[in-house]
């Protein structure tokens, strides 16, 4: 049985002008009904572990609805740094732990040094993207940018 878009759309009705502004994120059948997740955004960026959750059952009702949700998140979704600063900030602040490894050592790690970057290397291909996380004194949006490296080691 598929969810008609109708009735998503009627839930996104109902929850959108009152808690948040949120999109569907995922839609899947389960149990004999549906999961439905809706992610909370501010402005286009998602808050982190921010939404509704709903399960409904197969004659479409809703049998439980779930959280958290997060109330008066007041960030301005417009960043003060770019993608590429952000990064380049990243690595500044990583650099300060890199370790020189003696070269016997890094000869001795090379092949499997080789099959983690060829298999986790592609990471550093991520685009940083923005977020909305809430802490002690409220929410602050940040750049979120993965990084791989294989040093430090220790």
């Amino acid at each position: 049985m598929k969810l008609d878009s109708s009735l998503i759309s009627l839930i996104l009705r109902l929850f959108a002008g009152i808690i948040f502004k949120i999109h569907s994120l995922d839609n899947r059948e389960a149990l004999g009904g549906h999961l439905i997740r809706f992610q909370q955004t501010v402005g286009g960026v998602d808050v982190k572990d921010g939404g509704i959750g709903i399960v409904m059952n197969g004659n479409k009702q809703v049998v439980m609805a779930s959280g958290p949700f997060f109330r008066d998140v007041n960030v301005n979704p417009a960043p003060t740094l770019s993608a590429e600063q952000a990064r380049g900030a990243a690595d500044a602040d990583l650099s300060q732990f890199h370790a020189n490894i003696p070269d016997y050592i890094n000869n001795l790690l090379q092949t499997g040094m080789s099959s983690l970057t060829e298999k986790a290397g592609f990471i550093n291909n991520e685009q940083p993207r923005l977020g909305i996380y809430p802490t002690a004194d409220g929410y602050r949006l940040i750049w979120k940018v993965a990084k791989f490296s294989t040093n430090p080691l220790l």
